[in-house]
């Protein structure tokens, strides 16, 4: 369990900086915020490769429309 609990120490970003430092470390390392940590990474590492993945996959189309009637009345009234 110790060792397990070092790895899930590595990923947190989001313990609570004390004002002295905790056992020689900067931060307070708590198993929710580590947690917490290792969420954020996943879900912005999902998010990343799957935003990735719809612009690779994207098909724009380019639509030109010009309207050739001549029912339409195209004058423009100039103002003085």
């Amino acid at each position: 369990m110790g060792k397990i609990k070092s790895i899930l120490f590595s990923f947190n970003f989001f313990g609570i900086a004390p004002n002295l430092e905790i056992l020689n470390n900067k931060i307070y390392k708590s198993i929710f915020s580590s947690l917490l940590s290792l969420i954020t990474i996943i879900f912005s590492v999902s998010f990343t490769i799957y935003s990735f993945i719809e612009f690779i996959n994207q098909k724009p189309m380019v639509d030109y429309h010009k309207n050739n009637d001549f029912l339409t009345n195209k004058t423009i009234k100039i103002n003085k």
